[in-house]
């Protein structure tokens, strides 16, 4: 949810643009777009506020360390995309692949187990959608930007 311009909070709905599934799917570059963190931080969202998502889908799960993963998706406000990494444990993946098609799932837990510590990125060609709750995490410090990661705190 974000606040509209009266302060009141508005549910969105998380479309990808079609760009991004050419992206994802068949090996194109993303661009980097603003990070959608610090778009939140920038608007009044604080780091005890709930942000709900209702129609969130995933399309890759990377490893960021022991039972940490994360995920980075598009999200349109207004026309304008940003990029929204979202941070999740253990707990939150199985809720993820609770909704994963047999498939997707035992894909993403055969990579997990066959090598549980490297960090990398886990594909799959079928997207995982879910209900997320997340916070606002901390800043971190990528390769070529910081960015500001949301913490999954619910996901159904």
């Amino acid at each position: 949810m974000i606040y509209d311009s009266g302060g009141h909070f508005q549910p969105f709905t998380y479309t990808p643009p079609p760009e991004f599934f050419e992206n994802r799917l068949f090996g194109g570059n993303m661009s980097f777009k603003p990070d959608y963190g610090f778009y939140c931080l920038q608007n009044g969202i604080k780091p005890d506020m709930d942000l709900h998502f209702y129609n969130f889908c995933i399309f890759d799960i990377s490893i960021i360390g022991k039972d940490q993963f994360s995920t980075t998706v598009d999200i349109s406000i207004n026309g304008k995309y940003f990029a929204l990494t979202l941070d999740f444990s253990h707990e939150r993946l199985n809720k993820i692949l609770s909704k994963a098609i047999p498939q997707i799932r035992n894909h993403i837990e055969n990579e997990i187990n066959r090598d549980p510590n490297t960090n990398r990125v886990i594909e799959f060609k079928q997207e995982i959608e879910c209900i997320v709750t997340a916070r606002l995490g901390e800043v971190q410090q990528g390769l070529y930007e910081e960015f500001l990661p949301l913490i999954a705190t619910e996901i159904t």
